[in-house]
């Protein structure tokens, strides 16, 4: 596998990478790997497994840092734990063109969407052919390329907002290799287009708990549900994950300790809410996944850190009367041997260790007898079991049940279903062990609701900060901060009219992410003004050398 995945990298690289990405003086001496052409390939069901692969290892590559750099670094839920260059800039909104790495690179996005299209074009051909009697494997093949291009499209939205749409295979150099960017109701159609193309062919496979690791139907309507969200159709978001919840056999977790076993061990049949999770294998990829370099290693310092008025709202749902009706996710999240206060917490801890060695436990099992504290000076009380930064094989969800739930919790509260909007918000909490009479948290019962004049956004700002807690480290943050409220993404901003440079609104817009995030350190570049533009990533500066039809096209207020 380890072979067959370096071939995918380095065939879908060369046939990405020339379009839009980066100035490469070398590209034109490059042609594509023969041994992979049509007239050899796309011959055998062996071929169409690999390429599937393939294009599960390319989307892991995309998202090894970026579920998190593209989905949590700027939000209100991280501070800076460490001296490096580039996380200060990130946390600090300071970003520019120049930045190239990782996060600000369509390389490895680009290149999972062409991986997909090759498999778009061809599998087809397979199917009519009913190669080696596979024709329905095929076709569920196909439901995953358009699930997949999907996905990766819809983060390009939300990331860097009018993107280029590329949807035919380059397998030469005599085919077109530069894009403008396209409208923001283009990208919306294609996103969509793709999704429900992909539900034509795509079978539920998530009764297999192994199968989680794959796009599936439910992960396609997970997405969907994600999408119309993103542009505040609440009614489709309803009508969505109605038809998820009656065609799925995924549903709540059954014990709060159930909650802990999504991330340590997702394919256990425990982990029921469960839905589309990325897997990970450090001798397969040849590294970690980033989950140890920016929230808890055994190797190496953290990245970042969780903000200590997060562990602070957690704690306070702490019963020491009776722990049972507690949020077990605090002590599923945090150590709460060590760090017994918020406090505590800030300063790294009663056991003598230091702010920045205090680390992230969600993804890591806890062990109840290893040696607690710095150097296990707490005795041995328990600890959460890090692993090295190069071997780390955390599997992170993408998308559970409570994430299409809350989401259509948000939309029932938005249109006026404030009863089932609070059922959904109150399950959330006490299937983790947290329900707080009415005198010690208002915000689950109805009254608190009742005595405001925009009830739904009340209720609605409720659950977007229950979803904080809930997904905290899972990429969804910021993208929950930036849809929340009227965004440039909602009718009838995102038809655009064509107009360039295409700007972000200062006035009424972001206004949940500009409250949470502007003034709050005195480095951070606040989103107002010429600044709104920076909810967006920058394109980087090689792309517009390689891709002439850019130029002109940054989005404001950086330059090219």
């Amino acid at each position: 596998m380890k072979n067959r995945s370096q071939i995918f990298r380095i065939y879908g690289f060369i046939i990405a990478a020339s379009l839009i990405f980066n100035n490469c003086s070398d590209f034109p001496d490059q042609q594509p790997i023969s041994s992979l052409s049509p007239d050899v390939y796309w011959q055998s069901k062996e071929d169409a497994d690999n390429w599937i692969a393939g294009i599960y290892n390319q989307m892991q590559r995309t998202l090894q840092n970026n579920w998190f750099d593209w989905g949590e670094y700027r939000s209100d839920n991280v501070r800076s734990v460490g001296t490096g260059t580039a996380q200060t800039i990130m946390l600090n909104n300071q970003l520019s063109s120049t930045n190239q790495n990782s996060a600000t690179s369509w390389v490895e996005l680009y290149t999972t969407i062409s991986l997909c299209n090759f498999g778009i074009k061809y599998l087809p051909g397979m199917i009519e052919k009913n190669i080696d009697g596979s024709s329905s494997v095929y076709q569920e093949y196909v439901g995953q390329c358009y699930g997949m291009r999907a996905l990766m499209y819809f983060y390009a939205l939300r990331v860097w907002g009018r993107t280029p749409l590329i949807t035919e295979t380059i397998e030469g150099l005599n085919q077109p290799t530069e894009y403008p960017r396209s409208s923001i109701a283009e990208v919306r159609e294609r996103i969509i287009t793709d999704a429900e193309t992909s539900l034509k062919t795509i079978s539920d496979i998530t009764s297999d708990p192994a199968k989680k690791f794959y796009m599936s139907k439910t992960a396609v309507y997970a997405l969907l549900t994600d999408v119309y969200a993103w542009f505040q159709e609440y009614d489709k978001v309803v009508e969505t994950s109605d038809v998820l919840m009656m065609n799925t056999n995924i549903k709540w977790i059954a014990a709060p300790d159930d909650w802990k076993t999504l991330f340590t061990n997702p394919v256990d049949p425990k982990a029921t809410e469960n839905i589309f999770v990325m897997y990970w294998n450090s001798l397969e990829y040849n590294g970690g996944m980033g989950y140890a370099s920016r929230l808890g290693s055994s190797s190496n310092t953290s990245n970042v850190g969780i903000k200590p008025a997060i562990f602070q709202r957690l704690w306070e749902r702490y019963n020491p009367e009776d722990p049972s009706k507690s949020d077990a996710r605090w002590w599923f999240c945090f150590d709460t041997v060590q760090y017994k206060s918020a406090e505590g917490y800030d300063t790294g801890g009663e056991a003598g260790s230091n702010a920045n060695a205090v680390k992230f436990g969600k993804c890591v099992p806890w062990d109840p007898a290893a040696p607690s504290g710095p150097n296990g000076v707490l005795g041995n009380l328990g600890a959460f079991i890090y692993e090295a930064t190069n071997v780390c094989n955390t599997n992170m969800p993408i998308y559970r049940f409570a994430d299409v739930m809350t989401l259509r919790a948000e939309a029932l509260a938005m249109t006026g279903k404030y009863n089932e909007a609070l059922e959904i918000l109150r399950k959330v909490r006490s299937r983790v062990g947290y329900a707080p009479e009415e005198s010690d948290d208002p915000t689950n019962f109805m009254a608190y609701y009742d005595g405001v004049a925009d009830k739904g956004e009340k209720l609605q700002e409720a659950i977007v900060d229950e979803r904080q807690l809930e997904f905290l480290a899972e990429g969804k943050r910021w993208f929950d901060l930036c849809r929340v409220g009227r965004t440039v993404f909602t009718k009838p901003y995102y038809d655009e009219s064509g107009a360039k440079p295409y700007k972000a609104p200062d006035t009424g817009y972001y206004g949940y992410l500009k409250l949470k995030m502007n003034n709050s350190t005195s480095d951070f570049v606040n989103f107002e003004g010429d600044n709104m533009g920076r909810i967006f990533f920058p394109i980087v500066s090689g792309a517009f050398t390689a891709n002439s039809q850019l130029r002109g096209d940054q989005n404001p207020p950086y330059d090219e």
